[in-house]
């Protein structure tokens, strides 16, 4: 990670914007970096106690309003979940919170849903979401990183100056994550679930690079290398966040990477040839309910 961190210093670009990016993703990682060990306890009185102010298990998804995030609101509000839409338009969030809503009722149930801004391409409203969270929530019990972009065919930059797919996959949500530790120590059992690829398999992180700046880092493969980076990031955070927890004394907060499988949703929405119509006929498919069990159990 720390690597990683030095690594990000020496790229160009808009460099007012990324200087200040790098800077709030080192605070991230300094601040995961401060839970201390403390093996002989798995929680203080005191967060315990704060956990137990709320009655409703609460869990946020990023990309909420539609796919995979979407699918998974639906079945944990049907668990009894109060469920945080973290999404990046309020005008979609709210048209699927809306769907979700009746089709919980069509159960004969009644879902606690909220919806809150959220945009992983700028680590402002990263803060922010996490600002407003807590303002509003005593504890959170599933954290699920669902949101992606998935190989743009040029590249593109985060509002912090971050290629796009790193910046969004990896970087929003372990800024989002860093700034969520405290609601998730204050449940008594929490979970993390970061949503990967089998397309980690072929990604590198290249710490020369990791901005896939240049005509020959990014254009030859149409953005797949720079996904793959950002999915393999997805994976070793993973691990590293359960390696820290674990080191600190904390048990009870799980941290999983899921495959979803090549899907049926919108991910594929920016492939300049979409070959997923082509996928679906053939049944090399699966549907958003199957995609998304991995992720809700």
């Amino acid at each position: 990670m720390s690597r990683m961190m030095m690594a990000h210093s020496k790229c160009s670009g808009t460099q007012a914007s990324m200087s200040n990016g790098v800077e709030a993703v080192a605070r991230s990682f300094r601040q995961m970096h401060t839970y201390k060990p403390t093996r002989t306890a798995r929680r203080s009185a005191a967060l315990r106690c704060y956990a137990s102010q709320g009655d409703s298990k609460v869990a946020v998804i990023t990309g909420a309003n539609t796919g995979l995030g979407k699918l998974s609101a639906i079945e944990m509000a049907k668990q009894g979940y109060s469920v945080v839409l973290a999404c990046r338009s309020a005008e979609r969030a709210e048209a699927a919170a809306e769907d979700i809503r009746s089709t919980c009722k069509a159960d004969g149930l009644d879902p606690s849903l909220d919806v809150q801004l959220l945009d992983l391409a700028s680590l402002a409203s990263v803060q922010g979401f996490v600002s407003a969270f807590k303002g509003k929530y005593d504890k959170c019990d599933v954290l699920m990183n669902n949101a992606g972009v998935m190989a743009p065919p040029t590249r593109q930059l985060t509002e912090d100056g971050f290629e796009m797919q790193i910046g969004v996959n990896h970087f929003g949500h372990f800024a989002l994550t860093a700034g969520m530790m405290q609601p998730l120590l204050a449940a008594p059992e929490a979970r993390v679930v970061n949503v990967s690829s089998v397309a980690h398999e072929f990604g590198q992180i290249n710490f020369d690079n990791i901005q896939s700046e240049g005509l020959l880092a990014y254009i030859p493969t149409m953005g797949w290398g720079a996904y793959g980076q950002s999915k393999l990031a997805n994976v070793l955070f993973t691990y590293e966040l359960h390696r820290r927890m674990r080191g600190a004394g904390v048990v009870d907060i799980d941290t999983n990477a899921v495959h979803p499988g090549v899907v049926d949703t919108e991910l594929p929405r920016f492939l300049p040839v979409n070959f997923y119509p082509i996928m679906k006929q053939s049944g090399l498919l699966i549907t958003p309910e199957e995609g998304a069990r991995g992720q809700i159990q």
